[in-house]
């Protein structure tokens, strides 16, 4: 007999507890030939998928341990076509776990045949149809989970009730017309989740006081309606109740203050009216309360205080009136708020809150000065109400990214004791008031970045000269700056860029020992580079590109030996490259012999000059240039079109159809599908190799019947578009260019060579090629923290998976598709559509369609133990599982190595080290509780690190209990 080798981890968990030698008995015979058919039909796995199983030559002689057969289980794999009804042929079959798959088609009626199955999992497939009514039969089964695939209704009538039964989801598919009729005769159930369907009508009262037993409840995004039975008091055991964003139109049932051990209530986006119930406060447990979005039209009950272990309060997007009672005083572990409406003299006391949302109420009178004490508040929300009030003493004033709009009154200046003022992402207008400084002797920082402000800054803006950061970036300021400048000495960090200021620079600026950060670029200055700049020798990124500044680059800027970034393109220099930009040494990228020890660079820009170096044409990596000089000219993008108007959606672009059609549709031979590198939801990409030799990709936009899909492609590619223009950064793809033809947009983006991570893991040669040393994940994770924490306001790309990120040659990952990002605004509450690629989402995205930026924070996580593992984690990772390391709990003792991927030797030494660093960190990030996980600068900063920690332990006695030890 020929042996046949073995399935990679986590794939069958058959219970073989020895194999017996080769006899025949005739049930182990038919149970083998099922399996063995249903092999061949489904063409589920390869031959050397089943896992210590030999076969004769002929395929017909099996061991008799099918006879035995009790569990099959091979989730979390890439398997794909329908179930076979050979599986009704498993008799014995107790656990059947097919779940995390691609498998299509039907749910099998067969499956009623296994009158011994106790745990049934299909989820996470793309099975269509109806959910058999033979399911109900199996009177054995306590766990039956057909979520997140594409069921519609059965004929609810024909199921019978499962008196075994325990947990239930049917999560996340077509259902639709009534309530399940045969689920009020489970009387066993503890966990119902029927979410994310279109059922209608109203809750049948016997699942009220039939379901005793339930803990979780979760019937949120339907349609339901009509009043909540007063019965609920019934469902005792309670822990969670979601029952958000449907039609509820009732009052809040007063006996729902009986759960006496529920710890989430999500009620919100409704029409709930009428009164909060003071009974609510007899909710001891109760961490989350969220009722936002209906028509609540009661005042803030006293009792609601004495819920002392609430985390989150959300009851904005109501007709609340009166004081805020004192006794909300009492919960000193909430962290975030959303309220309405009058008295918060009290809000001090919550120490721990972290947002406050007030907006758009009809707040009148002062500001607490107790707000002064919440010493964890990271949002503070006021915009639209009736405040007032004497602000002459405040310190710190910071309004930023609300929808303030307007011009900023002349009283401004008589803030005289103002350190810190922001108003950046707001819609101011006009002129900042001309005395602004002159008052205010120590304003250290000034954020006024994506307004709409014009006319010249301030003459005495700085007159204290004890500006730190002054970041105007974004506006339509002019005219030249305010002489004052030179001699702020402590500047840190500067942003002027994308204005319309004019003036000398030669002289604009000093000797400042303490600047990091000065960007010039999209202006018109003009004057030459001043060779005081070598002597801010701290400074990190100069960018003074999109100018009028003539003269020669002084050789002083060698002194910057910690520049990154450092573009001076499209300006008017002359003169040679000095040699002495050589000693940037943290600086990297071919460049001309002049700067050989250049071998870190992140950004060179000097295109559109007039400098004479000798530079070879081939010898710049693409990273060092903003659009290669390759592409004709009339398809450069317009500097500066979409960056200047945000908020408008029709963009500007230029093209010549002959050089077009010269360029792109020649290369692509009028984009024939043979060129076809990639599709997405809106476009598909194409790959174009110019007459120049130069290697792009083309996405053009998807053409649909649809108007409804029509628009929301089109609304995909303006995002890329005002996303991609905003962001530089070595590990985002860069658009080159955009134009049209046709009536269609095209975008063209540099051409990544390897594709996506996705297609180099998973593909059969370039998996084995991908070793460890080439499975870093720090770019990824340098990528997104600079989306996170450098970019105002802090983009949030909502799709971060393996699909989404590209491989360069060298294994250097870049992100790409921007189509559903969105920009973080702490002026709105960030409800989004869910959107984002299944198993790579945030739970708390999935079902409170919250967007934060820890969402991002997850998906990393999960591309990262993908990396790691060379397969999607699910098993580590179940978004529904009632804990966030569900499965580590459940087998603490596995061992890491057999968790990582088996195609690659066993990792040693330094690589070993780094291999079990990523893995806790990558488990830290996809932590199912938002507010565990690290940010995503930390993650960057503790990747890059030269020296990580030494393992205590050799790997292979590394478990998955001593991966969980992370704090943030």
């Amino acid at each position: 007999m020929s042996a046949v080798k073995k399935l990679t981890v986590f794939v069958f968990r058959l219970p073989f507890l020895f194999l017996l030698p080769s006899m025949i008995i005739s049930s182990a015979r038919s149970q083998g030939e099922a399996l063995v058919q249903w092999k061949n039909i489904n063409n589920l796995l390869s031959l050397g998928s089943w896992k210590t199983l030999t076969t004769s030559a002929t395929g017909i002689q099996l061991p008799v341990t099918f006879v035995n057969l009790t569990r099959f289980d091979v989730k979390n794999n890439s398997l794909n076509g329908p179930i076979s009804i050979a599986i009704g042929s498993l008799s014995k079959l107790v656990h059947l776990d097919l779940s995390s798959n691609s498998f299509e088609g039907n749910v099998p009626s067969v499956l009623g045949q296994l009158p011994e199955l106790q745990y049934l999992s299909l989820s996470n497939n793309n099975l269509n149809g109806t959910i058999p009514y033979q399911v109900s039969t199996l009177k054995k089964l306590w766990y039956l989970d057909l979520g997140w695939n594409k069921l519609d209704s059965p004929d609810w009538s024909r199921f019978l009730a499962m008196p075994l039964l325990r947990y239930l989801s049917l999560a996340n598919n077509s259902l639709h017309l009534g309530f399940l009729g045969f689920i009020p005769d489970c009387l066993n159930l503890t966990f119902l989740d029927l979410s994310v369907n279109n059922m209608t009508g109203t809750i049948p009262e016997p699942v009220f006081t039939n379901l005793g037993q339930l803990q979780y409840l979760n019937l949120s995004n339907n349609l339901f309606q009509g009043p909540l039975s007063p019965n609920i008091s019934k469902l005792s055991k309670l822990i969670n109740l979601h029952l958000a964003t449907n039609k509820f139109n009732c009052s809040i049932p007063k006996s729902i203050g009986f759960l006496s051990d529920l710890e989430t209530l999500e009620l919100f986006e409704n029409s709930f009216e009428g009164k909060i119930p003071s009974s609510l406060g007899q909710l001891k447990k109760l961490k989350i309360l969220d009722l936002h979005s209906n028509g609540l039209n009661s005042t803030i009950p006293f009792e609601l205080g004495y819920c002392s272990d609430l985390t989150f309060l959300a009851l904005a997007g109501n007709r609340l009136t009166g004081e805020l009672p004192f006794s909300l005083s009492n919960l000193t572990k909430i962290s975030e708020l959303g309220l309405s409406d009058n008295s918060l003299s009290e809000i001090g006391l919550l120490t721990k809150l972290q947002l406050l949302f007030l907006y758009n109420n009809t707040l009148s009178g002062p500001i607490p000065s107790e707000i002064g004490s919440l010493k964890n508040l990271i949002y503070l929300i006021l915009g639209v109400n009736k405040l007032s009030g004497n602000l002459t003493s405040t310190t710190y004033l910071d309004l930023a990214l609300n929808r303030l709009y307007g011009e900023l009154p002349e009283t401004i200046s008589r803030l005289t004791n103002l350190q810190d003022f922001s108003l950046l992402g707001n819609n101011f207008s006009g002129r900042i008031p001309q005395e602004f400084g002159r008052y205010i002797p120590q304003l250290a920082y000034v954020k006024f970045a994506n307004n709409s402000f014009s006319g010249e800054l301030p003459p005495e803006l700085c007159s204290g000269f004890a500006l730190l950061e002054f970041t105007v970036d974004g506006n339509n300021l002019s005219g030249s700056l305010p002489a004052c400048l030179r001699n702020c000495s402590g500047l840190v960090r500067v942003r002027l860029n994308r204005n319309r200021f004019t003036g000398s620079i030669t002289n604009a600026f000093g000797v400042h020992p303490n600047l990091d950060h000065i960007d010039l670029s999209d202006n018109q200055f003009i004057g030459e580079i001043s060779p005081e700049w070598g002597e801010c020798k701290i400074l990190t990124n100069l960018q003074m590109e999109q100018n009028q500044i003539s003269g020669k680059i002084p050789a002083e800027l060698g002194k910057l030996t910690r520049l990154h970034v450092l573009n001076l393109g499209s300006n008017k220099l002359t003169g040679t490259i000095p040699s002495e930009l050589g000693n940037l040494k943290i600086l990297s990228g071919t460049t001309p012999e002049g700067l050989g020890n250049c071998n870190k660079l992140l950004s060179l820009n000097l295109n559109h000059d007039n400098l004479s170096s000798d530079i070879p044409a081939d010898g710049l990596d693409s990273d060092c240039w903003s659009i290669p000089e390759c592409f004709p000219r009339s398809l450069h993008w317009k500097p500066g079109i979409v960056r200047k108007h945000q908020r408008t959606s029709s963009l500007q672009f230029s093209f010549n159809q002959k050089e077009l059609k010269n360029a792109y549709l020649e290369a692509t031979e009028d984009f024939n599908e043979k060129y076809c590198i990639g599709q997405g939801g809106s476009g598909s990409v194409y790959k174009a190799l110019l007459p120049t030799g130069q290697v792009v990709a083309v996405k053009r936009l998807h053409i649909s019947d649809s108007a409804d899909v029509q628009v929301i492609n089109h609304q995909s590619f303006v995002n890329e578009i005002l996303m991609l223009t905003e962001v530089r950064h070595r590990n985002i793809i860069k658009l080159l260019g955009l134009c049209s033809y046709r009536g269609l947009v095209y975008l063209v983006y540099e051409y990544i060579e390897k594709g996506s991570f996705k297609s180099v893991l998973y593909g059969e040669e370039e998996g084995d090629e991908l070793g460890w040393a080439k499975r870093g994940v720090q770019g990824l994770a340098h990528a997104i923290a600079y989306l996170h924490h450098d970019c105002s306001p802090p983009i949030i790309h909502r799709d971060i998976s393996s699909s989404n990120v590209l491989l360069e040659a060298g294994f250097e990952p870049k992100v790409s598709d921007f189509g559903t990002a969105r920009l973080l605004d702490p002026n709105s509450s960030n409800w989004t559509a869910v959107v984002g690629s299944h198993g790579y989402m945030a739970q708390e995205l999935a079902l409170s369609m919250r967007l934060t930026d820890k969402c991002d924070v997850y998906s990393f996580g999960v591309v990262a133990l993908e990396v790691m593992m060379g397969r999607h984690p699910w098993e580590l990772l179940n978004p529904f599982s009632s804990s966030s390391s569900a499965f580590l709990y459940e087998n603490r003792e596995t061992l890491l190595k057999d968790v990582l991927d088996q195609r690659l030797p066993s990792p040693r030494g330094k690589i070993a080290e780094e291999v079990v660093f990523v893995a806790r960190m990558s488990l830290a990030c996809a932590n199912i509780k938002a507010e565990s996980r690290p940010t995503m600068r930390f993650v960057a900063q503790e990747l890059s690190a030269t020296i990580q920690a030494c393992l205590s332990e050799p790997l292979g006695s590394i478990t998955a209990s001593k991966l969980t030890g992370y704090k943030k």
